[in-house]
């Protein structure tokens, strides 16, 4: 009965979060570009999906993953384990955890390449955009950089460096074609 009632919390929270999106949406579409949102009920049965697939993986979370990352946190951040055990500890150098940084920037690395909704927007924002915008290898690589990163953020463009010679021949060719007008 626990599970249900901290479910019960978990999904109202998840309305809550989702609700501001869906009123953006909506509102773009009705009042923005003033046009009726096609596939209503289609449109919403994915709705209730996507809060219930967010609520259910949610609670997975709270209920494997969080507890088993609190056990490891606690025992690796833990002075006897750093410094040895029957050592007394009277001052803790922050430089002996060192490792510890390291080992979660691994994590966040390996989970961030392991997402497979990043892999799609990469793959579709490359498709979308006939491969112009950034190639998908250095957009994974620039989200991961960027997510992972405290003290400096790297961005990697290779966009600017692979294309730019194909895109300038491209704006020549265009400029000098007598079918193409070119209006303001």
């Amino acid at each position: 009965m626990a599970f249900v009632y901290e479910f019960s919390e978990i999904l109202f929270a998840t309305c809550r979060d989702v609700l501001p999106i869906i009123i953006l949406i909506v509102g773009f579409q009705l009042l923005v570009l003033r046009q009726s949102i096609p596939n209503l009920r289609r449109l919403v049965v994915g709705g209730v999906y996507v809060v219930l697939g967010l609520a259910l993986f949610l609670a997975g979370l709270e209920k494997a993953l969080f507890p088993l990352g609190k056990i490891m946190a606690a025992q690796l951040s833990d002075p006897a384990f750093i410094y040895g055990a029957g050592e007394i500890v009277t001052s803790v150098d922050w430089k002996a955890y060192g490792w510890v940084y390291l080992f979660a920037a691994l994590i966040g690395f390996a989970t961030t390449i392991a997402e497979p909704s990043l892999i799609a927007v990469a793959y579709k924002a490359n498709e979308v955009s006939a491969g112009t915008i950034i190639s998908v290898s250095a957009m994974i690589i620039s989200i991961m950089v960027r997510q992972n990163s405290t003290v400096c953020t790297i961005t990697i463009n290779w966009n600017s460096i692979q294309n730019k010679n194909r895109c300038l021949t491209a704006t020549k060719s265009l400029m000098s074609s007598p079918s193409i007008t070119l209006s303001t």
